[in-house]
């Protein structure tokens, strides 16, 4: 009876013992890829910067080249231009009331 006890005891520890194994191997693995959350996000936003600062430029190029002449976008440019003068007029005339 008493060692039927102890060996009770002795795989209820074995049991807590790889259950306190398993948690501090899940911790470490849940702290890594915390980490690596972190990283993917940086990394995330630093390319979505990376991308509208690139957008900004091509449409800025796109414009001037329309200027200058070179390109089919002549008319886009003409539409562009009047679409801020007409956002300009609307801003003059709300400063007006």
């Amino acid at each position: 009876m008493a060692d039927s006890k102890v060996e009770l005891a002795n795989q209820l520890k074995s049991k807590v013992d790889n259950l306190i194994a398993r948690y501090n191997e899940c911790k470490a693995q849940n702290k890594l890829l915390v980490a690596e959350n972190e990283r993917l996000k940086n990394e995330l936003a630093t390319t979505q910067a990376d991308k509208a600062s690139i957008e900004y430029d091509y449409n800025a190029l796109k414009l001037s080249q329309s200027f200058v002449g070179q390109g089919a976008d002549a008319p886009n440019a003409k539409k562009k231009i009047n679409q801020i003068v007409r956002e300009i007029d609307k801003c003059i005339a709300l400063l007006n009331r």
